[in-house]
């Protein structure tokens, strides 16, 4: 063999890796928006089931789990490399704010999954997602709206020793 064939053969189990790869993180987006919608209409069964404290622990640590479950797959298909070391120190602090800007859902799913605590500040209309808005509820989540409310809600959460996880870049980032 050539040289030249060498790096054509190379190049084509490069160009097919990344192929492969791609079509294997779309399965697992599809796979993620599945387990949301299920865990997202089974909470709105256990809404109204559950007592106020035992809603906070059920959603909240299964929406973690699911976020886990996600990079675990996406580590174990080779996608991702992820240190998240500092991230899991973060999981220990009561009364906290971590306040991350991420310009996509991954970033703070990556978030989520490694503070099983948190509570997410998230914008109304996500509240009726049918992929987030069931689980959001359960694990009482706080709606941006109205401002004074959403205030209260994170200083009596703070107060409680609780880890308050908001996103202020949002949907602000167009690139």
């Amino acid at each position: 063999r050539t040289r030249g064939e060498q790096r054509l053969r190379h190049g084509l189990r490069l160009l097919l890796k990344r192929q492969c790869q791609r079509v294997l993180f779309y399965v697992l987006l599809a796979h993620l928006g599945a387990m949301s919608l299920t865990w997202s209409m089974v909470s709105l069964l256990l809404y109204p089931l559950l007592s106020r404290p035992q809603g906070v622990v059920v959603g909240r640590a299964a929406v973690s789990s699911v976020c886990r479950g996600f990079w675990a797959c996406a580590t174990w298909l080779g996608l991702m490399r992820i240190d998240d070391t500092a991230l899991n120190a973060l999981s220990r602090d009561d009364g906290l704010i971590i306040a991350a800007n991420h310009p996509s859902m991954l970033d703070a799913m990556l978030v989520i999954a490694r503070v099983p605590r948190g509570i997410c500040i998230m914008r109304a209309n996500l509240m009726r997602n049918p992929f987030l808005g069931g689980s959001a509820r359960l694990a009482r989540y706080i709606r941006n709206d109205p401002p004074r409310r959403m205030i209260r809600s994170c200083v009596a959460n703070l107060k409680q020793g609780g880890q308050l996880v908001l996103f202020p870049e949002g949907t602000r980032t167009v690139t």
